[in-house]
């Protein structure tokens, strides 16, 4: 009975090592895929870039460097929000400027100065009879 419990034992903890290794293995799969994601970002961040601690102390403290890791992608997920914000800021720009611009130049189209070719039936500054200017005095 002393060796089945022995070799319960050896089973249980060759087993717990092997759920430890496979929980290191992911950590530090997502760990990369994390820092790559970081790296692409930052090249243009407004914001300073995060520490995740080494995958090194993993081992002695998987708790802890997994609420590090969720503190880095809590900064990826404002970086990615700012930056949207900065897009919908820039089109809203772009379509006010395409806006005043369109209004410029519809302004500038009305107020195209009289020419020979206009009608002066309704100018006060045209004389009806002539077709030639009303010199007023002042």
């Amino acid at each position: 009975m002393c060796r089945d419990l022995e070799g319960e034992l050896r089973k249980s903890q060759q087993h717990f090592e092997q759920l430890v290794h496979d929980q290191e293995t992911v950590l530090r799969a997502v760990a990369s895929e994390v820092d790559s994601l970081v790296e692409a970002i930052t090249e243009d961040s407004s914001l300073p870039k995060p520490v995740l601690p080494s995958v090194v102390g993993l081992e002695t403290d998987a708790r802890k460097w997994v609420s590090a890791a969720l503190g880095k992608l809590v900064w990826l997920q404002r970086e990615l929000q700012l930056r949207k914000e900065r897009q919908v800021e820039r089109e809203l720009r772009r379509r006010a400027r395409s806006h005043l611009k369109q209004k410029s130049t519809e302004t500038h189209f009305h107020a195209v100065p009289w020419s020979s070719s206009h009608s002066t039936e309704h100018s006060p500054l045209i004389s009806s009879t002539s077709g030639s200017p009303v010199h007023l005095q002042s």
